[in-house]
């Protein structure tokens, strides 16, 4: 029965319909879903979409740039790695931590993760993807992978020889592969995977390359020791968020020293000094890594603490 009919039964019936409406909802809403409702100045009721923004975002470009959450799990993650003190032999700190709880393989799939994060944010561009990108830029992909290529050849070196009707080989990643083919199935087509990564530029297609090169990637043993330039830009990018958050958030300073005269800077000044050092210290993660540990001395910071006066456990 359509609108109509349905007006004019009631309205035959005596029943005044003046005080009902009637809405065409769009197709697809579930239970419990939202809908605005607006009455227009004629007095006609409408449907009006609500603008969900984060689902906007994520059609749009499959990512959420949350900045300040970043901010917020890296520097709970470096205070933890800061903290840290080895089971093992008693060493304190970052590297201690990362050789504890990663294994070889998981430099890449932080890197990975990495440029998965930059390839979205590469689309919209924009000052916080500029900042982000001067830590894993291409040239650090390559020199990891490099690294990678390095230890692979060590690895297979170790490993024992056996022989097959008196031909060498040696077992790799499950497979056996003649010595004399070494070279041909094993380290040419990595070479050729890294200048793979080396010849394109956006984001978007170094993810591609990256995640095609450690699908073929052998698993190289937990112990093996991971790349110094993976560890220094790690050091670097997380030294710099945990910075950017304690100075935003947590109201740390950066200290001017001359002569008899020590004062902390405002907060415009603080941000300038870290873009400074990020800036100052590129390719030396180490460095601004050693800046945010003094800031933390400087202001005597304590991590622990403040997460008490602000949660209060």
């Amino acid at each position: 029965m359509r609108k109509t009919e349905r007006t004019a039964t009631l309205n035959n019936a005596n029943i005044s319909t003046t005080k009902f409406f009637s809405l065409n909802l769009p197709d697809g809403l579930r239970p419990g879903a939202k809908v605005t409702l607006l009455i227009s100045e004629d007095g006609n009721l409408t449907f009006v979409p609500e603008e969900d923004e984060i689902k906007h975002d994520i059609i749009k470009s499959g990512y959420v740039n949350n900045n300040r959450l970043f901010r917020r799990w890296v520097m709970a993650h470096m205070f933890k790695m800061l903290d840290y003190v080895s089971w093992r032999d008693g060493n304190t700190g970052f590297d201690a931590y990362v050789r504890d709880h990663h294994d070889y393989q998981y430099q890449f799939k932080m890197m990975l993760n990495e440029v998965h994060a930059l390839a979205a944010m590469e689309r919209a561009g924009g000052a916080d993807f500029e900042v982000r990108k001067s830590f894993f830029t291409k040239d650090v992909i390559i020199e990891v992978c490099e690294d990678y290529l390095a230890k692979l050849k060590k690895y297979v070196g170790e490993r024992k020889v056996c022989h097959c009707k008196g031909h060498p080989y040696v077992k790799v990643g499950g497979t056996d592969i003649y010595c004399s083919d070494l070279e041909f199935k094993l380290y040419a087509p990595t070479i050729k995977r890294i200048n793979h990564i080396s010849s394109v530029n956006s984001y978007k297609f170094i993810e591609i390359a990256l995640r095609e090169f450690i699908q073929h990637m052998v698993k190289l043993p937990w112990e093996t020791p991971k790349s110094k330039v993976w560890k220094d830009t790690f050091k670097g990018e997380g030294a710099y968020y945990t910075l950017q958050n304690l100075i935003r958030f947590h109201n740390v300073r950066a200290i001017d020293k001359s002569g008899r005269y020590t004062a902390k800077y405002t907060l415009t000044d603080t941000e300038r000094v870290l873009e400074q050092k990020r800036i100052e210290y590129a390719g030396q993660g180490w460095r601004l890594f050693a800046f945010m540990k003094k800031m933390i001395e400087d202001n005597d910071f304590n991590f622990k603490k403040r997460m008490k006066e602000i949660y209060g456990r």
